[in-house]
């Protein structure tokens, strides 16, 4: 039995979608049912947030998508001795100008054996940078929401992209995880160096308003 497979840690459990408000008031959501348009990708950096160029970084494959796409209690982790992360980038079908409200919504956690973190960034393309939105320091799935009403246009860019970015507020090793093998592939258990609770990473769809 492979050893390294058990024993792999889940550093970021994620999802993230949020929801754009137009005029009349109706809503879009978009996630990761939608991979054609929509693209995250895994990695990790020596400074949060991460900088430019990141020290490494890839795309998420196909079959990962299910960690990240609806909700039905599947994950997805990365882990690294660096700060990890997950870059999302979705593709806005909207005109800014018809946008009202941008609603964002970030469900998962970040775990190193320094501390428990995870910190959401939008990047901003008129003052190139990521910038701030919001974190939790639990050592267990939880949820960071944040409303936009203004300033769309410097999230949006001419090709209609917008990008966030959910990264640990820790560097360093991460906490000994227990994996399960099932004949066919390993199923996370539990951190064991916690209490045993069981970290899920469950998805969750905003609620388009009308």
């Amino acid at each position: 039995m492979d050893n390294k497979k058990i024993t792999k840690p889940i550093v970021i459990a994620a999802i993230l979608v949020f929801s754009v408000l137009l005029t009349p008031i109706s809503a879009t959501v978009y996630d990761f049912t939608d991979t054609t348009n929509n693209k995250a990708y895994k990695g990790h950096d020596n400074s949060t947030p991460a900088s430019a160029p990141i020290l490494y970084e890839t795309a998420l494959t196909i079959p990962e998508f299910p960690g990240i796409d609806t909700l039905d209690g599947a994950k997805h982790g990365y882990s690294s001795n660096y700060y990890d992360f997950h870059r999302f980038v979705f593709k806005i079908n909207k005109c800014i100008e018809s946008i009202q409200q941008i609603n964002v919504s970030y469900w998962g956690h970040g775990s190193k054996e320094a501390g428990c973190g995870v910190g959401l960034y939008i990047w901003n393309y008129t003052d190139p940078g990521w910038e701030f939105v919001e974190d939790h320091f639990c050592c267990f799935t939880n949820m960071i929401n944040k409303t936009y009403t203004s300033g769309f246009a410097n999230y949006i860019n001419a090709t209609g992209h917008l990008q966030l970015l959910a990264q640990t507020t820790q560097s360093g090793p991460s906490c000994p995880f227990l994996y399960v093998w099932d004949g066919t592939s390993y199923h996370f258990v539990t951190d064991t160096n916690t209490d045993g609770k069981i970290s899920i990473s469950s998805r969750q769809l905003l609620t388009p308003k009308s």
